[in-house]
């Protein structure tokens, strides 16, 4: 299968690249140490709501230990940050380009203050939108007792496990985004349980090349060729 290096208009709806881990500093501290590595380019600071919530509470419910405390922002990222979590996005998606290399000089820097001790998932999702009924323009086939099912509201999920990548993919044809209604295609491809070494940086390189890779061919091969041609793909020479 060719895939398209860029198509347009894009779909991309929202975007994440989220690493959670268990720090080698102690939890409280590591907003700061971060926050002093990368002030000068997120210089907009807003504290979510959990911070309203008891730290005692905060640091035993499971479905709070790997929340953000923080939101920065810049003319182009968001980047959330929390004692066991970081998740860089883009309000408008810029192009892969600019963002693994945002990504990885975050990063980077980071690294500095050797900050993983183990890293339990590093993630990469894509959010892409529909105006028209996504179920008719894809290569999946939904058939119950031989009826159609892409007519239907329907909402389809499965994981798909390629090596040791875990990719959980979503997909709706009764999707209500900012009072639109069309379909979405929601990729999240994921490694899980990573030991931090010297050498972590180049993991983390190496899993978000491989990891978007594996997003893309996912994403175009479920879509059809005809309906392709309606987002002007635009392949290698």
């Amino acid at each position: 299968m060719k895939i398209p290096e860029k198509i347009s208009p894009n779909p991309i709806i929202d975007f994440v690249i989220d690493i959670k881990f268990l720090p080698k500093q102690p939890p409280d501290a590591v907003f700061g140490l971060i926050y002093n590595l990368i002030q000068s380019k997120f210089g907009n600071i807003v504290k979510l709501p959990i911070l309203q919530v008891p730290d005692e509470i905060r640091n035993k419910d499971q479905n709070l230990l790997y929340q953000p405390y923080y939101r920065l922002t810049n003319d182009q990222f968001v980047l959330q940050i929390g004692p066991r979590i970081l998740a860089l996005s883009a309000p408008k998606y810029p192009g892969w380009d600019i963002v693994i290399n945002e990504a990885m000089n975050i990063f980077q820097a980071i690294n500095k203050i050797q900050l993983f001790d183990k890293i339990n998932r590093i993630g990469i999702r894509y959010v892409n939108f529909f105006k028209e009924n996504i179920f008719e323009n894809s290569e999946l086939s939904l058939i119950m007792k031989g009826k159609n099912l892409s007519s239907e509201k329907t909402f389809f999920r499965t994981e798909i496990t390629n090596n040791n990548y875990k990719s959980l993919i979503q997909i709706s044809n009764s999707a209500n985004i900012n009072n639109k209604l069309g379909s979405v295609i929601d990729i999240d491809t994921s490694l899980s349980d990573i030991k931090s070494n010297e050498d972590i940086i180049s993991q983390i390189d190496s899993f978000l090349s491989e990891g978007h890779e594996l997003c893309k061919e996912l994403f175009f091969g479920l879509i059809k060729e005809d309906y392709l041609l309606q987002f002007n793909p635009k392949y290698d020479k």
